[in-house]
Order: structure tokens, then sequence, then C-alpha cells
């Protein structure tokens, strides 16, 4: 497999290597002259080329990525997909990982599991976009506020002007009809910029609420927040590293039920830690119900298909451990 990644080109656009001066964070509205990847994994097909230059007339999505990020991986048909979609229109994709380069080059060499009589499948063969590595992290540096820059996925759009009109958190679904507005010159990325400001400001009151494990002010203020409240019950449940101090069971089980209630019962991931907090009380029968029921969510799922084979291993492991009995 590692034939089908071609030798890899190592690219500066920006400053030099040597130029430590501060990279300012760029706001939406402002214009971006250039991106600074060390190195871009060649494709042999079309729109796997490294992007050398900003060429006027064309809208780059930067898409940021990393090899762990199980949403990430999962899109990556999708983001594919859209690239398809928008070749003809001067759209060109561009995903960014700020792993070791061989990391890449080991993972995009990596089987995907496919339907029994379909062709064999590697991940190279499901990132059909150029793709580039930025080891010093310029480029979230530059296009990603200081309070999302580590959370993957994470996407920044520039338009045909070299100005940066959106940055987000890139749904798939989405995608087009923001991509259909700027296209068409009627994207409003003042208004944008107002809605994404307020966006940061919740952020930020969610990491403050994680950070100090403030889980009364979750139910206050987030409770219709699936989200997070998820992000609660897995850390409570799961608590690797023992990084929770406040790890409140009865919480972590009322807001992972409360995440599932807002999907209307089909949230695998809540699923996931409610079947973790049943194993962990005994209940191994209750725990391979709701960890059989994650796993048929993610195989209809797109946004939960990442995780498959991850919550079909761990069915397994309480499957062992019910026979043991």
């Amino acid at each position: 497999m590692l034939a089908l990644v071609l030798p890899l080109l190592s690219l500066a656009f920006a400053q030099p290597a040597q130029d430590s001066t501060p990279i300012q964070t760029l706001s939406i509205g402002e214009r971006v002259e250039a991106i600074d990847l060390e190195h871009w994994v060649r494709f042999d097909r079309p729109q796997g080329d490294p992007v050398k230059a900003f060429e006027p007339g064309t809208v780059y999505v930067v898409d940021f990525w990393a090899t762990w990020c199980v949403p990430c991986v999962a899109a990556m048909d999708k983001i594919s997909g859209l690239q398809e979609q928008y070749a003809d229109r001067n759209v060109r994709f561009i995903g960014v990982t700020e792993e070791k380069l061989s990391t890449v080059v080991r993972f995009l060499s990596t089987p995907v599991a496919v339907e029994e009589g379909q062709k064999p499948r590697t991940q190279y063969d499901r990132a059909r976009f150029a793709m580039g590595v930025d080891a010093d992290a310029s480029t979230a540096q530059l296009l990603l506020p200081e309070g999302v820059r580590s959370v993957r996925p994470q996407a920044a759009i520039i338009d045909a002007d070299g100005t940066l009109v959106w940055v987000g958190l890139p749904k798939a679904e989405e995608l087009p009809e923001i991509l259909d507005a700027v296209l068409a010159g009627t994207w409003d990325e003042a208004a944008y910029a107002k809605k994404f400001q307020r966006e940061l400001a919740i952020q930020a009151e969610k990491d403050r609420i994680m950070a100090e494990e403030d889980w009364a002010a979750a139910k206050t203020g987030f409770w219709d927040d699936g989200d997070l409240l998820g992000k609660i019950a897995f850390g409570i449940a799961f608590n690797f590293g023992n990084r929770i101090q406040n790890a409140d069971k009865a919480v972590a089980f009322e807001y992972a039920t409360r995440a599932n209630e807002l999907k209307q019962g089909r949230d695998a991931f809540a699923l996931h830690s409610l079947a973790k907090l049943a194993s962990d009380e005994g209940e191994t029968a209750r725990a391979v119900q709701l960890q059989a029921e994650a796993v048929e969510i993610c195989k209809t799922d797109p946004a939960a298909a990442g995780f498959l084979d991850y919550y079909s291993s761990t069915l397994e492991q309480y499957r062992k451990a019910l026979a043991e009995k």
C-alpha cells in the first residue's frame, strides 16, 4: 500500500521555519495570505495535489483532523464526496493534521472494513482530497481561535477573495449550504462572526464546567445540550487516568440518560456510557443490552459509524464477562 502514497513533498508558504514571530490568529472577515504546511501527502489522482498557493477565484475548505479522531475518520468519505461534488466549482478541500508524517502514512495504508464481495479499501481510498502535515500547528494557530484550537474535527472556509468567512465544526450535511452561499456571494460573514463569538463564549463556559467539575451548572444552563451532558457522563463513567475528581456515578447516569432522551433513545455515545456504569455495578446483562443497542445504532447512524469497531469489541467483553458469571 505504501507504494500508493507517493514521495512526500516539503513545502513552506508563509514564514521561514527559523522565524519565531508569534502568529496572530485571524478573525472572520480578515484576509488569509497563505498557510504554512511542512509536508504534503502526494496522491496520484485529481484533487490530491499540494496547494502551493491560494489561487484567486478558488474557495478553500481547511479540514483539521487527526488519525485518533473517530468522527474525523468517519467523515472522510463524506468530505471526499464533497470535494468531488464541488471540484468543478473551484472548491479545494485541504486536510490538515499536526501528527507525525510517518503516523499519517501508516494510517493511510490501514485497511478498512468492507461488505463481503466488495473491493478491498484502505484509508487512502477514503481520503480523496489534498492532505498536509502541519507539525508546528501554525495553521491551526492562524485560523482557529484558542478556545476551539485543540478540538477535532474543526474546519475553516476561505472564500474566492482569500477572506476567512467561516470557522466551526464541519458537519458534512451543513457544508453544502454554507459553500453554496459563499460561492453565490450571499454568505453574511459579519452575521456569522457575531454568532461564532457567542458560540465561543458558550464553549468557554462548557470548558469551565468540565475543568471545575461544576456539574450542577451543566444541569442549570445546558440541560438541553446532549453533547455536553454526554461528555460529562462519559468522563465520569470511564474516568481515564482518574482525571475526574468529582466522579459522581449518579450524575453520570442522570446525564447520560438525559442525553439519550434528547436523541430519542438513539445516542450511541450515551448508551456506551450507560453500559459502562451498569457493568461497574455488576449489572452485566444490562451492560450487554445497552452496548448492543449502541452497536446497532453505529450500523445505521453515519455520525456514530466510526465507533462501530470499538463499541463491538466492548460488547464482546461484556458478553464474555456475562458468560463467565
